[in-house]
């Protein structure tokens, strides 16, 4: 059986909040074409996700649409599954730096508190 867009929707929108970076969803509606999803982490620039099912096609005008920003210089992917967007977000140097960052100010933060420790 398939993984629903909306359980991996769920799946990445946690893994990106966990690694300090904020998930966004586009309007469509606004913007024919372009990918529903857009990732942000800081100190690098955003990256856009098509979500897609397993056996879901691009219409037309989503293929369109990534392929233009990718000739803008934008980063745009289609991903089906969370093993596949973390292969992606690997692949960007700025990104897993910002992933790190987030990681060391999470293990200065008190358990107790939630309060960000500074020394």
């Amino acid at each position: 059986m398939s993984t629903l867009e909306s359980e991996i929707e769920k799946k990445i929108r946690s893994f990106v909040k966990s690694t300090g970076g904020n998930f966004h969803k586009l309007n469509a509606n606004y913007d024919p074409g372009i990918p529903d999803r857009l990732v942000v982490y800081p100190d690098s620039p955003s990256v856009y996700f098509e979500l897609k099912q397993v056996n879901g096609t691009l219409s037309n005008k989503q293929e369109f649409r990534i392929n233009q920003l990718k000739e803008q210089g934008y980063r745009a992917h289609v991903v089906r599954d969370l093993d596949a967007f973390k292969k992606i977000l690997s692949s960007y140097p700025d990104i897993q730096q910002s992933i790190k960052k987030a990681k060391l100010n999470r293990s200065k933060t008190s358990s107790k508190t939630g309060y960000q420790i500074f020394t």
